[in-house]
């Protein structure tokens, strides 16, 4: 998934609103690799002559009450209440086993077991989960179409997921981070949003998987961050004009190096609602790569102090800046970090988004989370696999923000949290110093996080998520 702007430094006075989960101050996906994942494999069948259970067909959102788990395409189970994610490991009949590390699958901590219906689709998960949460969740009856799209040369294919229900509903287009990346990389994001009730659309980047064109390289220049963007707002629009869509309400989930091509893609589209970013750097590339290059590309802890680091990472020039595009957004705007990034740097970020002075954009950062906002204890690629959860208080964060700011079919939109009241502080809480003078700061102690820079992504972890988101 995610995760992209802290600035311990000095209090700033801009009014960003700085939403922070409370839970995770007392503690808690790149530009993501390309194309590293574990891929999809085929499983043991539900039953006597069924079709194998690949994780391509368990892929989806599963329900038990109030109470949603997602299955990404590459095999992760994700409990959206707790946050736990884990591998699924096959073990024949339906029958999946996890671990006790997100990438540890021995010894056994649990099993699921997926049942299909008579035609032969996997409807109904039963078992133990991880934190022995007891299961018996249906899927949701979403529908997906692949779907096809014009954008400047090339022609553009992906997924379009709609939630049950009668519409219209609101839709969100997923920008994923560098790498020649397809459709599915993104999974986990796709199906957080379609358990939030949205309609997602993935797609795959232009000359990768089923797309036309030519990839525009992974390196993160000037033109290749407007190529995407291009295709960013042809995929908005497409969505914009898909039936049973709400097109006053689409907007952009932006991962990692898709930070830097929503802005620019929302300059260029009148009319998007939002923009939630994930891992996003507010830096220039220069200053991304540099302050990447401190921790190895999050290989080790760097050995210089904050001070030391952000001091050089603000000297430095050069390659895209996203400052005029950050400039002319002025949409309702969500950035998440992880205070343990160590590709993204967040201090720097979330101070360049506070000096911006817009109350519409709200910032969060979470302390323990890693570049793909997955809890670690220093943000590093070698933690990932023992890891167990996403960093606390992310999903609370995005589901806050969501229900202020969209309105889903039945549901009258909330009122708007205003800066300054209840979880949200203002963006001199940038300063991820612990001494911060307010009370507000020291609750909302945004430090510093990391993706990824385009040129190191093959380094990142197999199972670094987007978020992300992640």
């Amino acid at each position: 998934m995610s995760a992209l702007s802290r600035a311990r430094a000095s209090c700033c006075s801009a009014l960003v609103s700085c939403v922070v989960a409370l839970a995770a101050c007392t503690t808690s996906i790149p530009p993501h690799s390309p194309a590293t994942r574990p891929a999809a494999s085929g499983v043991s069948p539900a039953g006597p002559g069924a079709a194998p259970l690949s994780f391509p067909r368990l892929e989806g959102v599963w329900r038990q009450g109030g109470r949603s788990f997602v299955v990404t395409y590459q095999g992760w189970w994700l409990d959206l209440r707790s946050q736990q994610i884990r591998q699924l490991t096959r073990a024949g009949g339906g029958t999946f086993t996890y671990g006790p590390g997100w990438q540890v699958p021995e010894p056994l901590q649990g099993q699921l077991h997926f049942s299909a219906d008579a035609a032969g689709i996997p409807v109904r998960v039963t078992g133990i989960a991880p934190g022995r949460v007891p299961v018996n969740a249906v899927r949701l009856a979403a529908t997906e179409r692949d779907v096809r799209f014009p954008s400047q040369g090339a022609v553009l294919a992906g997924t379009l997921s709609i939630p049950p229900g009668p519409g219209p509903h609101p839709g969100i287009v997923v920008l994923q981070g560098s790498g020649a990346l397809d459709r599915h990389f993104e999974s986990i994001s796709q199906g957080i949003y379609l358990s939030l009730g949205f309609a997602v659309l993935v797609f795959d980047k232009r000359g990768v998987g089923a797309s036309t064109g030519v990839f525009p390289g992974e390196l993160a220049t000037p033109a290749s961050i407007g190529i995407q963007a291009t295709d960013a707002v042809a995929a908005a629009r497409f969505m914009m004009a898909q039936p049973g869509i709400d097109a006053r309400q689409v907007g952009f989930d932006a991962n990692s190096q898709g930070g830097w091509v929503a802005p620019l893609a929302a300059e260029r589209l009148p009319g998007l609602k939002f923009a939630i970013l994930i891992a996003s750097p507010a830096v220039t590339t220069a200053q991304q790569d540099l302050y990447a290059s401190f921790s190895g590309s999050s290989q080790y802890v760097p050995s210089e102090s904050d001070r030391v680091i952000d001091s050089a990472v603000r000297a430095a020039a050069g390659g895209y800046d996203p400052a005029p595009a950050l400039a002319a957004l002025h949409i309702p705007a969500l950035w998440i970090y992880g205070q343990l990034d160590r590709q993204v740097p967040v201090r720097l970020s979330v101070a360049n988004l506070a000096a911006r002075r817009n109350p519409g954009w709200t910032v969060v950062v979470l302390p323990a989370g890693s570049h793909g906002l997955i809890a670690t204890r220093h943000g590093l690629d070698t933690e990932l696999a023992d890891a167990t959860r996403f960093a606390p208080g992310y999903f609370p964060a995005l589901m806050t923000w969501v229900a202020a700011h969209i309105a889903f079919p039945g549901n009258r939109p909330r009122a708007r949290r205003a800066p300054g009241s209840a979880r949200a502080w203002p963006a001199n809480c940038a300063s991820a110093a612990p001494a911060a003078s307010s009370s507000a700061c020291k609750a909302a102690r945004t430090c510093g996080t990391g993706m990824p820079s385009a040129s190191s992504s093959r380094r990142t972890a197999t199972f670094h998520a987007a978020l992300v988101r992640r």
